[in-house]
């Protein structure tokens, strides 16, 4: 983008963009989600406390991939840094539960934010 180049994956995003219909997550998107649900259990079946999907999605993820793409990915000590704000949050959650609605296990589709 500094020599006036869009990357594919912009355009790519872009033309998917359609204003007023309603969008089903991508079959990468999907996959994506399985694999880290996957991991997310591992933990909860050790006893560990663990965020749902959707804030891991939000606090870890959205933010490692919106640098990648508009930016310089971030280090891994700045990665870390999302990863130690996530596990706080987990760590010191009030017993209402977690920031989303749903089980931790409800496919990502299916998680909203509380409002």
């Amino acid at each position: 983008m500094r020599d006036g180049h869009v990357p594919l994956i912009l355009r790519a995003i872009v033309m998917e963009i359609r204003p007023g219909q309603p969008r089903e997550a991508s079959p990468a998107f999907t996959e994506r989600g399985r694999q880290l649900q996957a991991m997310l259990d591992q933990s909860e079946r050790r006893g560990e406390p663990v965020p749902t999907l959707t804030e891991l999605l939000e606090l870890v993820l959205a933010p490692l991939y919106f640098y990648a793409l508009f930016a310089e990915p971030l280090t891994e000590t700045e990665a870390a840094r999302l990863v130690d704000r996530l596990l706080d949050l987990v760590a010191h959650r009030q017993p209402s539960g977690p920031l989303v609605d749903g089980p931790a296990s409800a496919p990502v589709a299916q998680q909203r934010p509380r409002r």
